[in-house]
């Protein structure tokens, strides 16, 4: 695992690792032409786009997941 080679990030605390991963997502998608896609993964975006063109209503946004998920972790 990359995580284990990463000792300090393991000591960050879980707002500042959930940002790392939101960069690394966007940085990532940046450079999305270099991902390879398989067929399997293809057709399963394909099925969830065509799912969101017909009903937007039912779908939820990264930043409204990241929030309740922060939200959460100072339930703790």
């Amino acid at each position: 695992m990359i995580l284990e080679q990463l000792p300090e990030v393991q000591k960050w605390s879980p707002a500042m690792k959930l940002q790392l991963a939101s960069e690394l997502w966007d940085e990532a998608l940046a450079h999305q032409e270099d991902i390879p896609v398989t067929l399997a993964q293809r057709t399963e975006i394909e099925r969830c786009m065509a799912e969101f063109e017909k009903e937007p209503s039912k779908v939820t946004t990264w930043d409204a997941v990241k929030a309740r998920i922060l939200a959460g972790r100072g339930r703790e």
